[in-house]
Formats: structure tokens, C-alpha cells, sequence
């Protein structure tokens, strides 16, 4: 391989490490088929929430736009993923942001039902989802964050926590290269933990504890204590990582550097099972997506007056809009939220 010959770093251990989250968070899920969640979910939201919000034509616009959104990227991505192996592999990048916007847009409108507040940055969606995420099922509502910033095993599940009462999470199952041998709470708190990592690695709190090391102690490093206690200072205000971290992480591992891994080199990392979860990391997305939104569409169904006759009316008007283009989403909500008036569609 020429990368590697020129010095190149070639990570074979990229994409797999994505396959195995994704793979555990689909599995917890999975527990219950597609139709259980939906029944559970809304159960659980008409049983604990107590208020209820009026549905706007301000309200309804902002979820139209965000849900329509959401629909057309996992159209892209179910298009993508049905693709034979040649022509669906080299498009991971493509369906990596397709699958993160996606998700973005649901969480968006996640939050809003909860301060009508219209979120203009990741930073910004990311800090509300940690707020209000403990409601979502599991694993979408979990946080977590390190205790200590140089203590690698100090990591500690702050929403959700419940999942792992009796759980002793397993070393290393990000690299498991096995398909489907895959624990699934391990591998969500693994990545959850490596993500939170990744942040503070990549925050600015950290660039602001090198500078004033430097500027108060001349030091370059945080070998002393008094330079420790800074770096402590600083790591405390970065916030714990949640769900849409990790995947704003993916996002950046998909789009930015890494997306050479998702294609070049791909026959190297046999070690890792590279290709076969390559060739299938794109049904994980689609899987996990259609678990997500149906997770918050029973939210906003819960949570807003007449919301649930909207949701029909919306889906209803996008599917007679669009009707010269062959649309399996929002098909896939309304056979499963609006099954009476459905059509014997099984796009």
C-alpha cells in the first residue's frame, strides 16, 4: 500500500469499531420488534407526561421541516444500502452523514417539544438532547462523562445509569471482529466512553489549560501538581457525551480523515472482519434510524394537543406531494402509526 509506504498511518480499525457500536446499540433495540417499541414508547409518554403543549401552526411548521428532512435522508439511505456490495461500499461516507443528519433532525425536534427553542449549531442541539434525553429509551438516553481527566478507567454512566447496575462492561469490544458475537451494553458504554474522551482531546477546554500552564507555571505538561489541579479546573466545565455525540463523532470519523478507511485498504484489516462490516454498515444506520424516529415521533405524539392527527395529515400531504418519486419513508410511519386507511404498500 502506497499510504503506508509514504509513512501513512492506515487505521483498519476505524470502520469496525463504528460497525460494533452501531451493532450493540441495534441490539439493544432489538429486544423488542419495531411494532412493540412503538405500542411501549407511546405507553410509557401518555403515562409521564403530565402537560401537554398546544400545536401551533409555528409548531407545526418547525416539526413539517425537520420530520420532512429526516424522511428524505433515510430514503437516501435505504436507496444506498440496497445496493449491490461494489456500489454500496464506496458510498459509506455519503450514508454516514445522511444517517447523522437524520438523527440530527429528529433530536431537534426532540428538544424543541421541550423549549421551543430552534437550535442553530451541533454544540448547541447536543447540550439540550443531554438535558431532556433521560425520557428516550435505551440506549438514546444515556450520558455519560469521566470523573477524572487523567484516570482512563474513571468513567461513569450519569443518565441511564440504571442499564448498568449490574453490568461490568467488557475490555476492548470495539475490536471484537466477529459479525454478530457482540455484547452490546460493552460496546454502547466503550464508544460512549471514547467519544467523551475524544471531546475533551479535541475541547477547548483543554487548549485553555496548555495556555495557562504555560502562562502561569512556564510548563509544557501536567506533570505537577499544581499544573494537574489547572488541567482538573478546565476538564470539569466540559460536559458529559451523549447518543448524538457519538454520532456527531462518527460523522467527523465518516466525512473528515478516516473516510479513507471506509474504502482504501479495505481487504488489509481482515483482522478486524473490515470488508463484510463495511458491507453491512449501512443496514445498522437504516435500522437504528427507523428505531429513533420512531422513538420521537411517539414523543412529539405524546407531548403535543392534536399531534397525532397532524402526524397523519403531514405524512399523508408529503406522500401525495412527492407521489412521482418511490418513497419508502415516511411510508414505513405511516403503516406503522396510521395502519387503517394504508394502502397494501410494502415499499
Amino acid at each position: 500500500m502506497l499510504y503506508t509506504e509514504i509513512g501513512g498511518d492506515y487505521k483498519s480499525f476505524a470502520l469496525p469499531s463504528m460497525y460494533n457500536y452501531l451493532y450493540g446499540v441495534l441490539s439493544a433495540l432489538r429486544e423488542q420488534s419495531i411494532e412493540e417499541f412503538k405500542e411501549t414508547r407511546l405507553a410509557e409518554y401518555r403515562g409521564n407526561i403530565s402537560r401537554t403543549t398546544p400545536l401551533t401552526n409555528e409548531n407545526k411548521q418547525f416539526i413539517f421541516e425537520q420530520l420532512f428532512f429526516s424522511y428524505k435522508l433515510m430514503n437516501n439511505l435505504k436507496r444506498m444500502s440496497n445496493l449491490p456490495s461494489t456500489e454500496r461500499i464506496p458510498l459509506i461516507q455519503v450514508a454516514g452523514i445522511s444517517f447523522y443528519y437524520a438523527i440530527y433532525s429528529l433530536a431537534n425536534c426532540f428538544t424543541y417539544a421541550h423549549n421551543k427553542n430552534i437550535l442553530k449549531t451541533h454544540s448547541k442541539t447536543c447540550h439540550n438532547y443531554t438535558l431532556y434525553c433521560e425520557e428516550l429509551a435505551f440506549p438514546f438516553n444515556l450520558t455519560g462523562k469521566y470523573t477524572d481527566s487523567s484516570n482512563d478507567s474513571e468513567f461513569q454512566i450519569i443518565k441511564g445509569a440504571d442499564e448498568y447496575t449490574d453490568v461490568t462492561p467488557l475490555s476492548r469490544p470495539l475490536i471484537i471482529p466477529s459479525l454478530t458475537e457482540i455484547d452490546s451494553k460493552s460496546a454502547i458504554f466503550s464508544y460512549l466512553k471514547g467519544t467523551n474522551r475524544w471531546y475533551w482531546e479535541n475541547s477547548v477546554q483543554l487548549q485553555n489549560a496548555i495556555k495557562e500552564v504555560k502562562r502561569d507555571l512556564d510548563k509544557d505538561n501536567f506533570r505537577t501538581t499544581a499544573s494537574k489541579a489547572i488541567r482538573e479546573n478546565h476538564y470539569q466545565q466540559l460536559k458529559e457525551s451523549n447518543f448524538l455525540h457519538c454520532l456527531y463523532r462518527l460523522r467527523g470519523k465518516v466525512n473528515y480523515r478516516d473516510s479513507l478507511f471506509s474504502l482504501y485498504g479495505i481487504s488489509q484489516g481482515m483482522e478486524f472482519n473490515h470488508y463484510e462490516k463495511s458491507d453491512r454498515i449501512m443496514g445498522l444506520m437504516l435500522n437504528v434510524l427507523e428505531y429513533f424516529s420512531v422513538d420521537i415521533e411517539s414523543y412529539l405524539i405524546a407531548k403535543f394537543q392534536g399531534m397525532n392527527t397532524f402526524h397523519e395529515e403531514l405524512i399523508n400531504d408529503v406522500l401525495a406531494e412527492t407521489n412521482t418519486f418511490s418513497l419508502a419513508y415516511p411510508l414505513f410511519q405511516k403503516n406503522l402509526f396510521h395502519p387503517a386507511d394504508t394502502l397494501n404498500n410494502n415499499s
